[in-house]
């Protein structure tokens, strides 16, 4: 276990290290994208509509992913289940709020999970595929 100080300073390492922050960057941004070719595969399909999604699902990803994997990342191991679990968790409530904002109870919609799980699933494996190499 360490010590919350050396913790600390191994995120801000990982934070201020230029080559890890531009793979998380792309891994977020890989992430938002496929995800918004996803959601607009189920309607109508533009460039505009992509780009538009690929954005908002990034601020997400950046808000609420983004810090929690510069965290899991002190001790990282590729495909760790125990990570997948958290990002569920994160994306459940990340998800959440991106539906109550367009106007909606994600409770009782199955998209609400669907999306979750997919969007957790996908940064997961972006993030063990991209950003966690030995």
């Amino acid at each position: 276990m360490l010590n919350p100080l050396r913790r600390w300073h191994l995120i801000m390492k990982r934070i201020f290290n230029f080559r890890y922050l531009t793979i998380a960057l792309m891994c977020s941004l890989c992430t938002s994208f496929i995800l918004s070719i996803i959601t607009l595969l189920f309607s109508t399909f533009s460039v505009i509509g992509t780009l538009y999604l690929t954005l908002f699902y990034f601020v997400f990803i950046f808000v609420f992913a983004m810090p929690i994997q510069f965290v899991l990342n002190i001790r990282y191991k590729r495909f760790n289940l125990v990570y997948l679990l958290v990002y569920i968790i994160v994306a459940f409530i990340a998800t959440a709020i991106g539906f109550l904002q367009l106007g909606g109870n994600p409770m009782i919609m199955e998209s609400y999970y669907i999306f979750s799980i997919l969007s957790a699933s996908l940064f997961w494996i972006f993030d063990s595929a991209l950003l966690q190499k030995e």
